[in-house]
């Protein structure tokens, strides 16, 4: 893309190809490619570049693109041409919006997917948290529960389980793995309890720059990194 200018820099046309670029003074460059930056600049044809576009997390693009001359006239080797974007703020209820679909999917993510540090005997293990785990350790406990129910020893209904990081327990009673399942079950607890406070906090915000002021990564439960092979 191109800026063609007089020489006081006033805008003459936006040339978005390079070929058949024709200047204030009704020169015609062939192919702009072919030709130094610098000869181009002097001839008051000026490449643009585009910075890329704004960070639009608490902001749209809007309208369209126009393009930043900075220098003088004078020194036409020195002037630059960038695109400015042109950006308008959210309202406050889309700032909201954005915020509590964040929080949600980070609750939600903790409730059916987050690992999580139990510990037995003074050992800590990492114990993978998604939906179908818990149900495996739900299944498990009714299971052994049952086999004791049929006269299964209770030194012998026990089972060994395997960690988010590839090791294993001791073998574990239903007992012991029921408590596995309720570790589980508070993270999920902290999770929503961290979640309303935080929905209350976007509902009270009053303007933009307070919901930009409210840190929604703090304070959730811990959810240990995955080590899975």
């Amino acid at each position: 893309m191109y800026q063609v200018t007089d020489k006081q820099l006033n805008p003459l046309r936006l040339v978005r190809s390079p070929i058949n670029i024709i200047t204030h003074d009704n020169i015609r460059i062939d192919n702009a490619t072919a030709w130094p930056v610098d000869t181009l600049k002097s001839m008051y044809v000026f490449p643009v570049t585009d910075p890329g576009k704004p960070d639009q997390t608490w902001q749209t693009v809007i309208g369209p693109q126009t393009i930043k001359l900075e220098g003088q006239a004078n020194k036409p080797l020195e002037v630059t041409a960038t695109i400015d974007y042109q950006v308008e703020p959210l309202s406050v209820e889309a700032g909201r919006s954005l915020l509590m679909s964040q929080i949600k999917n980070k609750r939600s993510d903790i409730e059916a997917r987050g690992s999580f540090i139990w510990s037995l005997d003074g050992q800590d293990y990492l114990i993978q948290g998604d939906s179908s785990s818990v149900t495996q350790m739900e299944r498990t406990r009714d299971l052994l529960n049952e086999m004791i129910n049929n006269g299964v020893p209770v030194g012998q209904a026990v089972m060994k389980w395997r960690t988010a990081d590839n090791q294993y327990t001791p073998p574990l009673t239903p007992s012991q793995i029921n408590t596995m399942a309720y570790a589980k079950g508070l993270q999920g607890i902290a999770g929503w309890q961290k979640y309303a406070a935080l929905e209350e906090e976007i509902d009270l915000a009053e303007d933009l720059p307070a919901l930009q002021d409210i840190d929604i990564n703090l304070g959730w439960p811990d959810v240990p990194d995955e080590v899975i092979t």
